[in-house]
């Protein structure tokens, strides 16, 4: 299958620059339901893309520590009710206590007639079931954790939370889940709360989308440990958040990108470096970067080039716009993670190579840059 649709991973990351030594916020609340103003217990309340998230105690009360100021996006879920996601804006030390109110989701069920199935049926039905259901796990991973080794290394650990829905006259295969999909990521040393929104996958490609939060997991030994650390970097290196991050510090050409846009010329249209970031980036309000182009780019990351028949090819990714102007941040993640439909290398990322927003890469991604071109000063 081709993966021509952008695989909606990178989520609300609305904070604008992020320094190692910030002091962090403080969230208190109280969940209740909007019906009856009762308190919901072991509700989900986390930032969107981040390593803040906990849940609510018996009284519907939750504390959060450790939440990155600026801009943030809070999801909270409860099992039978419509799932929140607010802007909110998270100051340094305590904040103003909150109050968040769940409605119940109304679902109506279908008049079914119902006979008394035999105990040959009944065995039937589970034997095929549990193939199909070994069937469709395997399909749901495969688009979910994307086609990078770390997939390999990422398992669902409670699978039984998904349902899967296949119409072979239409040719799609979706799925919802009736509770945070859990995931433990042991290639990038992180345990990820996945609430899934929407999951599609169809001939012309697939697309699914939700809010995530992380937990750092405990190595097994000081090797473990240094292996994540590691792995951290060669997945953060080269992918559209590394590439945002360069282009905040207007640093492409010293990160090892290399931009190509579409012009005319007197054959029509044809590729060419983009000389001139600048007509395509922008500085904005403290922390933030806005990027606009109307015609696809594509971007090469020139340190993972390999030879191949004489000629040096690096991996290359396409960006299309899908709305007129998009907002980013200093440490490369994307106001509006729809902002951008992907295709190439960058869509054979998934689940397995997510990275919290509090992530920073160390110092030493720059690169010796090569023939001083116009489009690799930056």
């Amino acid at each position: 299958m081709k993966n021509i649709w952008v695989i909606s991973l990178f989520f609300f990351g609305l904070n604008g620059a992020m320094a190692q030594t910030e002091v962090k916020g403080i969230l208190r609340g109280y969940v209740y339901s909007a019906d009856d103003q009762k308190p919901l217990p072991f509700a989900n309340v986390f930032i969107s893309n981040s390593l803040s998230g906990t849940s609510t105690d018996e009284e519907g009360y939750f504390v959060m520590k450790n939440v990155s100021p600026g801009n943030q996006e809070l999801v909270v879920s409860f099992v039978g009710f419509a799932i929140v996601k607010a802007g909110i804006r998270v100051k340094a030390g305590e904040n103003e206590p909150l109050s968040v109110l769940l409605k119940p989701n109304v679902t109506e069920l279908d008049e079914v007639a119902v006979r008394p199935k035999t105990n040959t049926e009944i065995r039937r039905e589970v034997r095929l079931k549990a193939k199909e259901y070994d069937r469709h796990l395997g399909s749901f991973r495969d688009v979910f954790f994307g086609s990078t080794l770390n997939a390999l290394k990422c398992e669902v650990i409670n699978p039984e939370v998904l349902q899967f829905e296949e119409d072979k006259v239409k040719k799609t295969f979706s799925v919802t889940a009736t509770e945070m999909v859990e995931i433990e990521n042991r290639a990038l040393g992180y345990k990820v709360y996945f609430l899934l929104e929407g999951f599609l996958v169809q001939q012309l490609g697939f697309r699914y989308a939700g809010r995530t939060f992380f937990e750092a997991l405990t190595p097994k030994n000081e090797r473990e440990k240094k292996n994540w650390e590691k792995q951290r970097l060669e997945t953060f290196k080269g992918s559209l958040r590394h590439f945002l991050f360069a282009l905040a510090q207007n640093k492409l050409g010293r990160n090892g990108f290399r931009v190509y846009e579409m012009v005319q010329s007197s054959q029509g249209e044809v590729e060419a470096p983009a000389y001139d970031l600048k007509k395509i980036w922008r500085n904005g309000l403290p922390g933030e970067n806005y990027i606009h182009f109307e015609k696809p780019i594509r971007v090469e990351y020139l340190p993972r080039a390999v030879f191949q028949d004489g000629l040096r090819m690096a991996p290359s990714s396409w960006l299309q716009m899908t709305v007129p102007l998009a907002v980013f941040y200093s440490n490369g993640n994307l106001q509006n993670p729809y902002a951008f439909v992907s295709s190439g290398e960058w869509s054979k990322s998934g689940i397995a190579d997510m990275l919290p927003f509090e992530y920073l890469p160390p110092i030493g991604l720059e690169i010796e840059e090569e023939g001083k071109s116009a489009s690799n000063k930056q």
